[in-house]
């Protein structure tokens, strides 16, 4: 685990690191190598050796070592960040924006499970309908509203899609009214 001890020690590493944007370079006409060097600039126009002699089989190493310089202060501002979110969670201040995310993301779950019901319920109606299993007595005990909401001509067609959407509605109606009873 990284305590603040040691990540003031990277960050000290850091600071006395040689300054400025580091590139990788290609040197030696013979026996070519790689080499880590300071980007130039007009208030820096000499190259600074950072890194040399590094096999030209080990380019990946090389571009590392040319990122660290900028990628490793980025990563410890992240983690200071990071920390100060936590410590303010912790000490019931929570931040707004952590929160907010906790919550969208709640929310987008909620919608991705209901909609899974919902397809759910409209495949076993539609395989309650299609397979034969809508009789007389399923329909006897739809109400008649409903059967007319859906089939304004109750043809005895049962696999018809207004049946399917029928018998969805019935079981829906029946959730429904079965969590009011379980609150009562």
């Amino acid at each position: 685990m990284m305590d603040a001890k040691y990540l003031e020690e990277i960050k000290a590493r850091c600071e006395k690191a040689t300054t400025g944007e580091w590139k990788v370079m290609c040197q030696g006409n013979t026996v070519p190598s790689l080499q880590v060097v300071t980007e130039t600039t007009w208030e820096h126009p000499a190259q600074v050796n950072v890194c040399s002699s590094i096999s030209p089989k080990r380019e990946a190493d090389s571009d590392f070592i040319a990122h660290s310089r900028t990628d490793i202060p980025a990563l410890l501002a992240e983690v200071e960040r990071l920390q100060k979110a936590l410590t303010a969670v912790i000490k019931g201040y929570p931040n707004e924006a952590f929160e907010n995310a906790a919550l969208t993301y709640e929310v987008e779950q909620l919608k991705t499970e209901k909609a899974t019901l919902k397809k759910a319920l409209e495949l076993m109606a539609k395989y309650i309908v299609e397979f034969g299993r809508v009789d007389y007595f399923l329909c006897d005990n739809i109400p008649q509203l409903l059967h007319l909401q859906y089939q304004p001509k109750n043809d005895g067609n049962y696999e018809n899609k207004p049946c399917i959407k029928c018998v969805q509605e019935y079981f829906i109606q029946q959730a429904q009214e079965q969590e009011e009873a379980n609150k009562t």
